[in-house]
């Protein structure tokens, strides 16, 4: 190669060894580091181990004493202003809370203004993310990118999370109505027989979800805080403080302890038990997703606001059709970074002023509650992947891994709601061998971890490391 590729590099908590490693192998791949986005507190190891590099932080307008980067309106608002909806979001999850709109929309503009300046100054061959963009500046770097035509790649979790595949594009499927890597995907797999094999962990929980009966717990809900009781279809929530003593740990209103236990509370005064839902209704279950969260920011789009889907939702229901809807677990867990920006109390009035929506309590299993229902709408939530393959059908509003999987419907850019209800409505039965042959074919492009991730103590130094495997191994692919 003639001349190394200039790459700007996004993360977030990247230890400093990975940090080195990526550099060093990216090097032998003839890519160099030139500039970096990252989390406030990582521009010290990125100076040391780059130090000829740009390092700019997420969220740096909280810290900012000037903004001296100039903002393009007619380039803003060519890449920006369709997605406003779903990237407004991503910019309020950074204190302080207490902004509203305008304060956002400045957020972004200051972000667009940054990713603008580091492309025009580094004029970089590459644009990379350790992980799916989910900051206000990683989203401006990569939409920047592809108005630019500069190749972006990041990984992203496969079916489970113990597996990851490469994308270079954000809303792009996985794997294509055949079941074969989407033109958007590239294919990387440690397993011995790729798309003829499970992996042994892509197994476990394929049967652990058949086996179900009440109760089914992901790994990484467990390693936030959160305890259950599993003997009936009543989870116990624990959330990791004292109920009576939550306002004198922290008096923040617009989040922490004291907040979360307010909104618990609330929430809990409008839910109604399950006994009470009338299950012989046709019913949709609509799980909310915890936010903030790259699950639905950006990758909801603008199904990124809760309240409209469900409410277009219920526009659009039968005289015998109902939702059900039930609150996040993590929104209350101990380690929520949940505030004011994605949950108040008046979320829940809103939820409770839709027509046709039953809000179930938060102690109650949605495993429980989607073996009730006809069917499950979800952005791209696990319990997605779960009504997949229980043979329930799947309308998502989003982008997931198991989008064109057997019974499940993605919503299109036409909007028609009502067209997208009628075919789930109406779905196609299929068997456990289709739900095999899907999760093979997704097992077959991805990179597999031997063990959970959150199955030891250091799991988020495991994530990291995995994220910088499966990215090298993308490059390496495309590269080498």
């Amino acid at each position: 190669m003639s001349r190394s590729l200039k790459t700007i590099f996004s993360y977030a908590r990247l230890p400093k060894k990975e940090l080195i490693r990526f550099k060093n192998k990216a090097r032998e791949l003839g890519i160099e580091i030139v500039a970096t986005a990252a989390h406030d507190g990582e521009q010290k190891n990125a100076t040391e181990v780059i130090p000829s590099g740009i390092h700019r932080k997420w969220a740096e307008y909280s810290s900012q004493k000037h903004w001296t980067e100039k903002l393009n309106k007619k380039l803003f608002d060519q890449l920006i202003d369709q997605l406003n909806p779903a990237l407004l979001p991503m910019v309020e999850r950074y204190g302080p809370f207490n902004g509203g709109s305008l304060e956002a929309a400045t957020r972004l503009n200051y972000d667009f203004s940054v990713a603008l300046e580091m492309i025009e100054k580094t004029s970089p061959d590459l644009v990379v993310f350790a992980k799916t963009p989910e900051s206000g500046l990683e989203i401006c770097l990569y939409l920047l990118a592809k108005h630019y035509d500069i190749p972006t790649y990041f990984s992203c979790e496969g079916g489970f999370p113990h597996s990851r595949t490469i994308k270079t594009n954000l809303w792009n499927p996985t794997l294509d109505e055949c079941w074969t890597p989407n033109e958007k995907t590239i294919p990387i797999c440690n397993l011995d027989k790729p798309g003829i094999q499970l992996s042994n962990l892509t197994k476990k929980n394929l049967e652990e979800i058949r086996d179900s009966e009440l109760v089914r717990i992901p790994d990484y809900m467990e390693n936030e805080g959160l305890q259950f009781n599993k003997h009936n279809k009543n989870l116990q929530l624990d959330m990791g403080y004292s109920i009576r003593n939550a306002i004198s740990l922290n008096k923040n209103i617009f989040s922490g302890p004291g907040f979360r236990k307010k909104l618990f509370e609330y929430s809990e005064r409008l839910s109604v038990s399950l006994e009470e839902i009338n299950w012989s209704k046709f019913t949709f279950y609509y799980p909310l997703h915890y936010q903030p969260e790259l699950t639905s920011m950006p990758l909801g789009k603008e199904y990124v606001n809760q309240i409209m889907s469900i409410k277009i939702i219920s526009d659009n229901l039968k005289s015998n059709e109902q939702i059900v809807v039930k609150e996040h677990p993590s929104i209350f867990a101990k380690t929520s970074r949940t505030n004011t920006n994605y949950r108040t109390t008046s979320f829940f009035d809103w939820l409770n002023k839709i027509p046709n929506v039953k809000l179930a309590s938060v102690n109650s299993s949605s495993f429980y509650i989607m073996m009730r229902s006809n069917a499950v709408i979800t952005i791209r939530g696990t319990v997605g992947m779960e009504a997949m393959i229980r043979h329930i059908p799947v309308l998502i509003l989003g982008s997931a891994s198991y989008q064109n999987g057997p019974g499940v419907v993605k919503i299109g850019n036409d909007c028609d709601i009502n067209f997208y209800l009628d075919k789930i409505r109406h779905s196609t039965e299929y068997n456990d061998s289709e739900v095999d042959k899907f999760l093979i074919a997704l097992d077959g492009c991805s990179y597999h971890l031997a063990e959970s991730p959150f199955s030891t103590e250091n799991y988020e130094e495991i994530i990291q490391t995995f994220y910088i495997t499966t990215l090298l191994e993308g490059l390496r692919k495309v590269y080498s």
